[in-house]
């Protein structure tokens, strides 16, 4: 309403209605949805993202607890829905004093009085109860981007979890960081107050929030990265209470986001007391062998150089590598390739053949993204348990994503209909594989041989090797990716002429090949995922050609004269590069694959090569020509490239 002062602007935006509510008129409101689902979110108006703090179904509320004084709320779905709203109840007038006596101000009300947990060991500290401390971060080395000091309340882990003291330049009072492999499982309740946990790398410039608790909320830790660690913050004192999942139980739910159902009990259900432990069941997370089958915590990570964007979390469906793209291939910060918290590579973006699946929900809440892949633009359709939907692709969309919410826990579907098929090698390829594959492809073994020093363009027209370990140094201005930057490159032949300056940096090795030497080389990743990005060296930002998964190829074709392209990633890769030699234009190129070349060797040299189309199982590959006819048939999965001598036709 715009009594509450709801605004229309966020990060240079402007909305046909207030749906931004800023803190102190969220604060304690209660949202009930009476028809369909919605989010609840809250951030800064010009922050890159907002989390969110509930997913609400019909009849189920949510109150907004206590934000960040800048902060807004909004409440968001994909499709329609109804809601309520109902104020906070107005705090009860005190009665004036009868003497001039001053009236203390009243207290919030403090748990039952609890003795700060001093575990001597992890065992002994389950569960832990206490009060937040006020916490001084205090500047000690670079970059120290919040100024000198800063003061807030925290959770304190106790000593024998081994938390940390230490984030990007600060040093704070007491340990406030608790390191992943410690909190993954950990269940934290706020007892009196609000509080919001975060989870993060130590150098990350922000933290991600996990969960916004209020009084008598909950949420478990699940789906942290090795490296991460976890804190709880709040502006003002609250209380706490940690502990550990029992390992027999089953996949913990966040109840800080969403109510419990009114149709439930309230009654508890009781812990069996059985002296044999039950057992964990185990997830099975393979559409091809499990349904209903279970999501995967996943991690978006930015694949582009310099990039210190934190990570999207959540979780997804996986699907094999030949089906699905394990990156969005979608531009600048917002180009990620998704993994495991294990740090493997998810393939979760279906392709065209997503069209006509059924998804049932069985545990959880799945969100169902619909869209035409790389783009900005998507439709979304959210369901909780017992509701279904049907993928229906509409033009130009060529691809779906079975996942959930930011920062949610993982859910359970049933598939029906949703039989993978292989994927094109490019966008516009379009031949349908004869037969759908039913095994997983094996995991191709990355090379061991380095890239050779050739010589001379002439005998590189070959190249198989590792990615390296490559550093931008920052020489000259203007350097917007700091001092220095690190990630996994292709290093070029040299004798192709590659380069190692761009935007005033240097790179360890020469990671930039320039159009005229990389126009018509066909790029193939055996092992690993990288991307392809295409430029000029003094642009701000490379658009991304293509990722490639292992398996997966590409033809470079339509830079521009004064371009360069380079091959990147977050993690080491092996790849396979086939440079046309001198003779082996565009034209004559086309001309083999109708089998009318003809092509001298003489003088022992090897005959030159030329690329043709990926074959996958099941399909046929001909030159066109019956006296050249070179046709493939596999029984392999995984797709080969077929090349084709340039050869007297006799």
């Amino acid at each position: 309403p715009t009594a509450q002062g709801a605004i229309t602007n966020r990060l240079g935006y402007t909305t046909s209605a207030g749906i931004y509510l800023p803190a102190n008129a969220a604060a304690g409101l209660t949202v009930t949805i009476t028809a369909g689902s919605a989010a609840v979110y809250a951030g800064a108006p010009n922050a890159g993202a907002h989390y969110p703090l509930a997913f609400l179904s019909t009849g189920q509320s949510f109150i907004i607890p206590e934000l960040a004084a800048e902060e807004v709320a909004s409440v968001q779905s994909g499709s329609e829905f109804s809601y309520s709203l109902t104020a906070a109840p107005a705090p009860t007038p005190t009665p004036p004093p009868a003497t001039d006596t001053a009236t203390p101000l009243p207290t919030i009300t403090s748990p039952p009085t609890a003795t700060p947990t001093t575990c001597t060991d992890p065992d002994a500290c389950d569960p832990g109860t206490d009060n937040s401390q006020l916490i001084t971060w205090s500047c000690n080395s670079s970059p120290c981007p919040w100024g000198t000091t800063l003061t807030d309340e925290a959770l304190v882990w106790p000593e024998a979890l081994g938390a940390t003291s230490s984030r990007l330049g600060y040093t704070t009072s007491a340990a406030i960081y608790l390191p992943a492999n410690t909190a993954t499982g950990l269940r934290i309740t706020i007892t009196s107050g609000s509080a919001t946990i975060y989870a993060g790398q130590p150098n990350a410039g922000s933290h991600y929030p996990l969960a916004a608790l209020a009084t008598g909320q909950s949420h478990v830790l699940t789906g942290l990265a090795p490296e991460e660690v976890v804190s709880v913050q709040s502006s003002a004192e609250f209380a706490y209470e940690f502990t550990w999942q029992s390992a027999a139980t089953a996949t913990p739910t966040a109840t800080g986001t969403t109510l419990t159902p009114a149709t439930e009990t309230s009654t508890p259900t009781a812990v069996p007391t059985e002296a044999t432990p039950t057992a964990t069941t185990v997830a099975c997370t393979d559409p091809s062998a499990c349904n209903p089958v279970s999501s995967i915590d996943a991690h978006w990570r930015c694949n582009i150089p310099n990039c210190a964007a934190p990570d999207w979390v959540g979780s997804v469906i996986n699907w094999p590598s030949w089906a699905a793209y394990a990156s969005n291939a979608r531009s600048g910060g917002n180009s990620r390739t998704v993994y495991s918290v294990d740090g493997e590579i998810l393939y979760p973006y279906m392709g065209a053949w997503a069209d006509g699946c059924q998804i049932t929900v069985v545990s959880g809440t799945a969100l169902i993204i619909e869209w035409k892949r790389g783009t900005d633009v998507w439709r979304q359709t959210p369901l909780s348990p017992g509701e279904t939907y049907t993928i229906s692709l509409a033009a130009p969309e060529d691809g779906a994503m079975i996942e959930t919410f930011d920062y949610y826990p993982t859910f359970s579907v049933v598939l029906e209909n949703c039989t993978p098929e292989e994927l094109p090698v490019t966008p516009t390829t379009t031949t349908t594989p004869a037969a759908t594959p039913t095994a997983t492809p094996p995991t191709a073994t990355p090379p061991t041989a380095t890239p050779p020093a050739c010589a001379d363009p002439e005998s590189c027209n070959r190249v198989t090797g590792t990615s390296e370990a490559v550093t931008w140094s920052c020489s000259a201005s203007p350097c917007p990716w700091g001092a220095t930057t690190s990630g996994e490159a292709v290093a070029w032949p040299s004798a192709l002429g590659p380069i190692s300056n761009r935007l005033g940096y240097t790179t360890s090795a020469a990671v930039y090949l320039p159009a005229t030497a990389a126009t018509d080389m066909a790029i193939t990743v055996t092992s690993g995922v990288a991307t392809i990005y295409a430029g000029h060296p003094d642009d701000a930002s490379h658009a991304p050609l293509t990722t490639l998964a292992a398996g997966q190829s590409y033809v470079v074709t339509s830079l521009a004269t004064a371009d360069v392209i380079s091959m990147q990633s977050n993690s080491p890769f092996a790849y396979e590069l086939l440079f046309p030699d001198g003779s082996s234009t565009t034209e004559n190129i086309e001309m083999a694959a109708s089998g009318k070349q003809e092509q001298d060797t003489t003088n022992g040299q090897l005959p030159s090569q030329v690329y043709l189309p990926l074959v996958s199982a099941g399909q046929s590959l001909s030159t066109g020509d019956p006296a050249d006819e070179v046709t493939a048939k596999l029984d392999a999965i995984l797709p080969i490239q077929v090349f084709l001598p340039l050869i007297a036709s006799e």
